[in-house]
């Protein structure tokens, strides 16, 4: 149990310093009912008790579940003399003629034990009132009960905050997906994340379903595949249960968690059935949640009336991790394995495999595995003999700069041309179908490509992939183009 405050507390210090908190605390006790699921904090005095309701409550309620993993509730109240219990009838909001911690002191109830108010090192241990046994049992219970939750919901263990790693590359998408768990269905609805294989899309909606589940357990939370949500449409329709297919997608869920969309273009029974779905949900004031491999307005072969709708919220995209975040992720999953990787390996690891995270932990499951087959140190030598094969396709793969070139040579022009700002259309062209390729062929997202073709805005190059796009459902001539230039891309 102490070890969970102490988490909680780990988590407010880094989001808003150790300083505020510890200042805030400062002369505070608190206290935790496992029956009752209850943190009582008792302050010092009213101006810190209102500072703490009014700015950090909801925060150190959500980060109290994420750490003890099921349903707490954080009561905060002036102290009076001794170190008030938790109990069922500290008020959250102040009657209209009393101040927020007016109220008679009751008699205490025994509480199970009395944590730090201050972060660790702690100077003794907390003892527990209860037996041994009794706590095992509830935080057992507890513990099942979240897991049958997160279960029935599609999710998987693992998959939430405290295991992402953060970084420049998904900084934004990770912010935001914290603030769709404070007010599900009120901001950013729907929230769209989009980005390339492998590089936590699915992780972060899936943490996002972990936090609600975990904040309210009353919500009925859906996580599902786009494949998923086709195959059950065609079972459904096979066997005359559309009725019950609705129902499960539309009353009887609260957030909505749609893995990889992408998966229903072209087909347009299904992409009219999530069309309704989507309406009916939102209508409703229910959380929806999206992942694809492309942006919603690059997914050409949905129904402008989906994607519209898909534009209404956020969204974000994830790009592939920089070094430090990959040297940071490495970090991560090597402690998760029980790994011994030394430093200088987990470097070499991150400069060796750029493109998503799901490469860098099957890296570095390869290299631990056969280390601990072998009963062998984990040394560079080793990790550069068993990453052979990944660096080799690695090198294979076209930069912008090679395909840029390719271009260059097939269209006639310069890439000192299609960087610079001419608009005439034997330069624009060329810019399009470069533009278009770079972000087929590489992990770039478009605010990079913005700044490999000239400095532009991305919304700029956004509009010219969509036109390309558009130009290749018309079978323009530039079909014949862009396939001569892939085959070269192919044959690198």
């Amino acid at each position: 149990m102490e070890e969970r405050w102490n988490q909680t507390l780990v988590a407010l210090h880094g989001k808003y310093g150790e300083a505020a908190m510890s200042e805030l605390l400062d002369g505070s006790s608190v206290r935790f009912d496992p029956a009752k699921g209850l943190i009582a904090i008792s302050v010092r005095d009213e101006a810190a008790a209102t500072k703490i309701n009014r700015t950090f409550h909801g925060e150190i309620e959500q980060a109290a579940r994420l750490a003890w993993g099921r349903d707490v509730r954080v009561r905060v109240r002036v102290r009076t003399g001794g170190v008030d219990a938790p109990e069922e009838s500290a008020v959250a909001a102040p009657a209209p003629q009393l101040s927020l911690f007016d109220y008679e002191p009751e008699q205490e109830e025994p509480s199970l034990f009395d944590l730090p108010a201050i972060a660790p090192p702690l100077s003794a241990p907390v003892e527990a009132v209860a037996a041994p046994a009794q706590i095992a049992a509830i935080d057992a219970a507890a513990s099942e009960a979240a897991e049958l939750r997160m279960r029935a919901a599609g999710l998987s263990r693992g998959l939430d905050f405290a295991h992402f790693v953060v970084g420049s590359s998904n900084q934004f998408a990770w912010e935001a997906a914290r603030a769709v768990t404070e007010s599900p269905g009120t901001h950013y609805n729907p929230f769209f994340v989009f980005g390339g294989v492998g590089l936590g899309k699915t992780h972060l909606m899936q943490a996002i379903g972990a936090a609600i589940t975990i904040r309210n357990p009353e919500a009925r939370v859906r996580y599902v595949h786009a494949e998923t949500f086709l195959n059950e449409l065609i079972s459904s329709i096979a066997g005359n249960a559309m009725e019950a297919f609705r129902a499960r997608y539309r009353r009887d869920v609260d957030v909505l968690l749609l893995d990889d969309i992408h998966v229903l273009e072209g087909k347009e029974r299904t992409t009219e059935e999530f069309f309704h779905t989507f309406n009916s949900l939102a209508q409703a004031g229910k959380q929806i949640v999206l992942t694809s491999d492309r942006s919603p307005q690059e997914l050409s072969g949905l129904d402008q009336r989906v994607r519209s709708r898909l534009m209404m919220g956020l969204s974000a995209d994830i790009t592939a991790p920089d070094f430090e975040t990959r040297v940071a992720i490495l970090q991560r999953r090597a402690s998760e394995m029980h790994y011994a990787m030394p430093a200088e390996v987990l470097q070499y690891v991150a400069d060796a495999v750029r493109s998503n995270v799901r490469e860098l932990h099957g890296a570095l499951t390869r290299i631990g595995s056969y280390a601990r087959i072998h009963r062998l140190p984990v040394t560079v030598t080793m990790a550069r003999e068993q990453l052979q094969r990944v660096t080799r396709e690695q090198d294979r793969r076209p930069t912008m700069e090679v395909i840029l070139k390719l271009v260059c040579e097939e269209m006639g022009v310069t890439a000192k041309e299609v960087k610079g700002r001419k608009r005439v259309a034997t330069i624009a062209t060329p810019r399009k179908v470069a533009v278009f390729l770079c972000r087929r062929h590489t992990d770039e997202s478009f605010p990079a490509l913005g700044r490999f073709f000239g400095d532009r805005d991305h919304t700029t190059i956004l509009s010219a992939h969509q036109s390309v796009q558009e130009m290749l459902s018309l079978n323009h001539p530039i079909r014949t183009v862009i396939e001569r230039i892939e085959r070269r891309i192919a044959a690198l």
